[in-house]
């Protein structure tokens, strides 16, 4: 019996010692260049390293990381990484262990570095060395490897990253760290304002007539309409211009910008008619006359008074905004894909598709609201009109 037991001791302890032990190898921040390492295609491989400077052990103080990694050469952008335990970091002892997968890899001559990220988040390599991979049928079937291009980091703890580098739970326009993590604002004040007041436009895919809309997140649309309430000429004198009607008189200016219509010595004025009458009047009445039916306009004499002539030309145009439209939305969801103002309002006249037509508008009060049709479909109105503005909503 005594030799049974024995015999079942020593099959158990052979057991035990078939999984082999770590490899040591010690890396010496003094040498020139780390040992060389040998691993088996497709096989786990586990590495005790022994951080050292000299004769002194290396410190794995609290807070550091080792690493260990290999890659095809030591200009690569990639690497292949290991996981990692502390044995004893007061001794600088930790144990590498590579994947069969993180060493998959055609059998040849490579490199690997160890060191220690720092608290500080730096990387610190000790040393390079030789890293062999030799073939192994044993490892076929196994998954391929998996380039990183830094350290396998995600089992790290990062601190004092900013605001704008931490995930976010949340997504859309949602309040919360969202909202912090797109702005870095902190403020509960500024957040609670980002959160209700979410003003988004949409302007014509070309800038002509000025048309755009603004959404204010929740479910007010206004759609807003910039134009012309002014024009400002340029008027430009020939080098003989003057009224010869008593002696040559000419303005102390060859060009000046303003609305045709003036008040000086020298005035200009413009008739209603289309095409509109264009009239310089000198100190003596001396006239210089022209047809304003496109710009510039060459204002020639108009009687013996009158020498040289003048150019009129448009300056700048003066804008004034209209509210065109402003739709009340069932909830305060739209399309992310609409990006222009013709496509916002395509989807707007679905939405509002049988409730009244919103292309065609008639003006009251120079603000434009919608034409309806019938007494089935029309849409109710929200109180009364406000700023000449018609409120609608979907039924």
């Amino acid at each position: 019996m005594k030799r049974i037991l024995a015999a079942i001791a020593l099959m158990s302890a052979g057991i035990a010692c078939a999984v082999p032990a770590p490899y040591p190898v010690t890396i010496n921040s003094r040498a020139q260049t780390a040992p060389p390492v040998v691993v088996y295609r497709g096989n786990e491989s586990v590495y005790r390293l022994s951080f050292t400077d000299g004769d002194v052990a290396s410190v794995i103080a609290a807070g550091e990381i080792p690493f260990m990694s290999w890659a095809t050469n030591n200009a690569a952008a990639v690497n292949s990484t290991s996981s990692y335990a502390v044995v004893a970091g007061t001794t600088g002892v930790v144990d590498f262990t590579f994947s069969p997968a993180s060493v998959n890899f055609t059998p040849g001559a490579y490199i690997y570095e160890a060191g220690v990220k720092s608290v500080t988040g730096n990387n610190r390599v000790y040393r390079q060395g030789k890293f062999q991979i030799y073939g192994s049928p044993v490892g076929s079937g196994v998954a391929a490897v998996t380039w990183a291009t830094n350290m396998n980091w995600a089992s790290f703890t990062w601190q004092n990253l900013p605001v704008w580098l931490l995930a976010s739970n949340t997504n859309g326009w949602q309040v919360g760290a969202h909202s912090a993590w797109i702005t870095n604002e902190t403020d509960a004040i500024a957040l609670a304002a980002l959160a209700t007041n979410k003003v988004v436009r949409w302007y014509e895919p070309i800038p002509e007539p000025h048309n755009w809309a603004e959404w204010d997140g929740m479910t007010n649309i206004v759609i807003y309409r910039e134009a012309v309430s002014g024009t400002n000429f340029v008027v430009t004198l020939s080098e003989n211009f003057a009224d010869i009607t008593i002696s040559p008189t000419k303005p102390e200016w060859d060009t000046y910008v303003f609305p045709f219509v003036w008040s000086e010595t020298w005035t200009g004025t413009m008739s209603s008619d289309d095409p509109a009458q264009l009239v310089l009047t000198g100190i003596d009445s001396a006239l210089w006359t022209g047809t304003a039916s496109s710009y510039p306009v060459n204002l020639l004499p108009a009687n013996a008074g009158a020498q040289g002539t003048a150019t009129v030309s448009i300056a700048s145009f003066v804008y004034s905004t209209n509210v065109e439209y402003r739709y009340y939305l069932p909830t305060n969801a739209i399309p992310p894909e609409l990006t222009n103002l013709d496509q916002l309002q395509g989807w707007l006249n679905n939405l509002y598709a049988g409730k009244g037509d919103f292309t065609n508008h008639t003006s009251t009060a120079s603000i434009h609201v919608p034409i309806f049709i019938g007494t089935t479909n029309a849409l109710p109105l929200l109180a009364n009109r406000t700023n000449g503005v018609l409120y609608v909503e979907i039924p």
